[in-house]
């Protein structure tokens, strides 16, 4: 299954997963993700979820709404976009991570480490 991470200060927050096949972003509470953002609309972007041929796979795109602001994918407006493993979407003033279906590409774990100070912690990416 695909979804969108809500990035937070660069880090993982709220994951929306992509169930349906298509799902609207916007500030209305009637949209799939509602986002308490004054600088995006009210109808702001949709994704769109659509099967390649006869095969298990799924193509993942998303369609700005004629929103004030724009949509972008990796810093670009876009008026639709097909999604890749972890493009940024970037909606009013926040920011997605798009995490397609098998993508090994979640945030790794981090390892507690423990400095020099007392009772003080820090956080090391496993793979550093």
């Amino acid at each position: 299954m695909a979804y969108l991470i809500l990035l937070t200060e660069g880090h993982s927050g709220p994951r929306f997963a992509l169930e349906k096949k298509e799902l609207t972003i916007g500030r209305s509470p009637n949209c799939d993700i509602h986002l308490e953002d004054p600088s995006v609309s009210f109808q702001h972007a949709r994704i769109k979820i659509a099967p390649i041929d006869n095969t298990q796979s799924m193509v993942v795109s998303i369609e700005d709404c004629d929103s004030t602001n724009g949509t972008f994918v990796n810093n670009q407006r876009v008026e639709r976009e097909l999604l890749t493993a972890n493009d940024n979407i970037n909606i009013g003033l926040s920011t997605f991570r798009f995490i397609s279906e098998g993508s090994d590409s979640l945030e790794s774990t981090q390892q507690i480490k423990k400095s020099w100070i007392p009772g003080v912690f820090y956080l090391k990416d496993k793979s550093a």
